[in-house]
This record gives C-alpha cells, structure tokens and sequence, in this order.
C-alpha cells in the first residue's frame, strides 16, 4: 500500500511540476523584450516634460530645489533621472552609471534622442535648453512584464506537494480502507465490512467497495449455514448412536464368544464415532463464539502439569512418554474448561506422534513483549514433521496431513482447530514450527492480566514469571 501511495503521489507531483513550469515558460515566452514603437515616442515625451522642469528648477532656485524636485520625481514615478551639464557633469554630484554617462554624452553631441529599442533596460536621454546652457537628462525604464508574475520555485514546489499529497489520500484511503476489511475477513472476523461512507461514492472503487460488502454478506451466510449444518448432524446422530450402543449391549448378551470379536470391534468404532460428534459439537460451540460472563483465574502450572501426566499414562501405552521439562508460575483470566480442552489437545495430538521411545516435552514461560507479559506453553515431540508449507493448514478443521497415518493414529483433524478456537478467544495465538533436531514445536501464547510491567521486572526475560 505505501508503494502504491507513493506511486500516485510521484505521479500527481510531476503531472502539477510540469503544469505549473509550463505556465511559468509561457509568461516568460510572451513577456516583451522591449517598449513598442508608440510608447517610446511617449516614455521620450515624458521624459522630455520631467527634465525640462528639472532644469528650471536648478536655474531658478538652484542646485537645493533641483534635489528636492529629482527625490519628490523618484519617489512618485519611480524613475531615477540623472542630469549632467556640458561638461558631463552630474549636477547633484550623483554617481551614475557608466553607461548612462555615456548615452549623455553621446547625446550633448549629437543633439537627438538616443534610445537604444533592444536593451534591457531602455536607456533614454533628451537634450534640455536652459537660460544658462544646455544640459541632458538620461534615465532607464525596464518594459512590463507580460501576465502574472513569476512563482517562485518554493511556492511551486510547495504548491505542487499539498495538491499531490491531497490527491492521493482522496485515492489511495478508500483502497487502504478495503484492504484493512479484506484482512480482517481473511482473519475470520465476517462481521467486517467495506463501510457506508465508500459505498456511497458513485466511481469505480465505491463499486468495488460494494461489491466486496455484497461477497462479505454471501461468505458469512454460508459459513453460517456450514457452522449450523454440522452442529445440527452431530446433534441427530447422537440418537441413533446411543440406539446402537443400547443394540449393541443387547447382542452382546445374546450372541455367542464367537461373534464377540467382532461386537468389540463394532464398540470400539462406536466410541471412535461418538468421539468425533462430541468434538463437532465443541468446535461447532467455539466458533460460534460462546459468551461468557465471568472469567476466572487459571493457574497454567498446575493445569499444565495436570495433562502432562494424565498424557503420559496414555503415552507409556505408546512406548514413548509426556513430561514437563520447565514451568513457571502463571495466572491467566479464562473459562478452565476451554484453557484446558485447548492444551490437552496439543499435547494429546503430539502423543500420536512421537516416536517410540521419545518424549513429549513440554514446558511454561512467561516473558514481556511489547510492554505486556504473557504465557507460552510449548509442546514438542519427536516425530516426523511437517513440511513447511502446511504448517498452516493443520489448524484447519478436518485437515489431514496423511489419510492412512491419521487412519492408524484414529485422528479425525478436529484437536488442533479445536485448539486453536479455544486459545483465540482468550486473546491468545497458537503456532506450529518444526524444530531443529526433528519433530513438531506447536507454541501457545496467552496474555498475562496483571502481570507484572516491564519498567518494574528486573530480571532476565527468559528468568522472568508471570506472577
């Protein structure tokens, strides 16, 4: 998205640039090189007016009203005007230009106007007859300049930057809006939506944005119907299983030691089956969000320890065995029974795993991140893996990495979505990475309510405890 950004604000800066030193080439372009012929003749005509009256004054009332008149001249026109005897002098004693001392002198001999039409500026000087003799006014006038006055460079930057800047906020916001609500749709959140106020524009990204809305409220349906599907088959079949289970007890008695092979045989898949809707029945009510009104405190050391050792005694019937290899103290806020469904399901998917002959470890840490303290419950085995680019996916519902490895280990893909629901609405996450030396690390993060800050800690953040 900042690429983006970036992008059209490159291109608006330069589209304005190139606007901006257009009209400035264009003013300068037809702005005039020099006076036209007319007003020559009438910048002379004036210039012939204010000597004439400069001369008067200097022979009248001498060189006192000449500076008088000549400063009252500058000050209402603007123009500087020199005025030299026969001699070349300046009779203020003013230091003029060299090249206006030159135009008078040029023009004390030849007796016309000289003015030269292609400079810049135009230099004009007009001989003056006084009753004393004759004398020479020479003064310089810069043309008008054509159209509105050059902009600055900073001002054109500085224009051409906010009207960028404006532009591409009015584009790139609707754009960063729906990415934020595509995130959270991604993330599972199918309450979220594009927003009225985009839907509202009338260009191609409101439709976009209502589009998205409309795809929003279709894929929140049928999760909906999904969720409402499954919670309701569990439902039915738990009637017709409990029938058979009473069928099946019923046979048993009646039928013989030769058919009760495969009687147990039938219970131990009945079992299996009422295994599966039971943790149908669990996801089903974890992901759609039960409400709970009160939390309590949950002492994750004793809960941690608590499944370790229920799972090793499952473990030990597998070769292999469950133990706690670090625990620390630690407190969260939760409903018990999900904290501890969430766990027990790692740790018992990690059993079915791990070789013969190795353990399960798992351990309890608290740390800070980010200002806040919170838990990490780390369960590894020693198994075969995962490849990389499904580590994701075993969180998902009915996810099977291996159809006839999941047959012999009787696992169905629910205990690790189950998991990972649960941890969720705690505010928690739940990760899976492959370890170095082999097998599987899946990682569970709670958040620590008042755990202690990180400005009052004072040991080491892999010494730290939770409370």
């Amino acid at each position: 998205m900042r690429t983006l950004f970036l992008k059209i604000f490159l291109l608006y800066w330069v589209a304005n640039v190139v606007v901006f030193a257009g009209m400035f080439g264009i003013m300068k372009w037809t702005e005039p090189k020099e006076f036209p012929g007319p007003m020559s003749g009438r910048l002379s005509f004036m210039l012939q007016t204010y000597a004439q009256a400069a001369v008067d004054a200097l022979e009248q009332d001498g060189t006192s009203a000449l500076r008088e008149y000549v400063d009252r001249l500058q000050k209402s026109t603007e123009l500087q005007m020199y005025l030299f005897d026969e001699q070349g002098r300046e009779m203020l004693g003013q230091s003029a230009p060299a090249d206006l001392q030159e135009l008078a002198a040029q023009t004390m001999r030849v007796g016309t106007i000289q003015a030269p039409p292609h400079d810049r500026p135009v230099r004009l000087a007009v001989r003056v007859v006084g009753a004393s003799g004759d004398y020479c006014a020479a003064a310089a006038l810069s043309p008008p300049r054509g159209g509105m006055p050059p902009v600055p460079l900073i001002a054109l930057a500085v224009t051409a930057t906010v009207v960028s800047y404006w532009l591409t906020r009015y584009v790139t916001n609707p754009v960063r809006r729906l990415r934020a609500a595509t995130q959270c749709l991604a993330e599972g959140d199918l309450t979220a939506r594009a927003g009225s106020a985009m839907g509202r524009r009338k260009d191609v990204i409101g439709e976009l944005s209502r589009d998205f809305d409309v795809m929003a409220d279709r894929l929140g349906e049928l999760m909906s119907a999904q969720r409402r599907l499954l919670r309701d088959v569990s439902h039915e079949l738990r009637s017709p299983l409990a029938r058979l289970n009473l069928s099946l007890g019923l046979a048993a008695q009646k039928a013989g030691p030769q058919a009760q092979a495969d009687l147990d045989e039938i219970e131990v898949e009945a079992e299996r089956l009422n295994e599966l809707i039971g943790r149908l029945l669990t996801l089903s009510r974890l992901e759609t969000g039960p409400e709970v009104t009160e939390r309590l405190e949950v002492d994750l050391a004793e809960l941690v320890s608590q499944i370790a050792s229920d799972a090793d005694f499952e473990a030990r019937s597998r070769g292999c065995r469950a133990r706690v290899v670090d625990c620390e103290n630690g407190t969260v806020m939760g409903v018990p029974e999900l904290l501890y469904s969430a766990v027990e399901n790692v740790v018992r998917n990690a059993v079915c795993y791990t070789a013969q002959g190795t353990d399960v470890e798992v351990s309890l840490e608290c740390r800070m991140r980010g200002g806040e303290s919170e838990a990490i419950i780390r369960v590894r085995d020693h198994g075969p893996g995962i490849p990389e680019a499904e580590l994701g996916e075993v969180f998902r519902p009915f996810y099977r990495l291996a159809d006839a490895r999941e047959r012999q280990t009787g696992g169905a893909g629910l205990g690790l979505a189950i998991a990972q629901r649960a941890v969720q609405l705690h505010d928690g996450s739940v990760t899976a990475a492959n370890a170095a030396g082999g097998g599987l690390v899946v990682e569970i993060r709670l958040p620590v309510e008042g755990g202690p800050r990180g400005d009052s800690m004072t040991s080491t953040p892999a010494d730290a405890h939770c409370s």
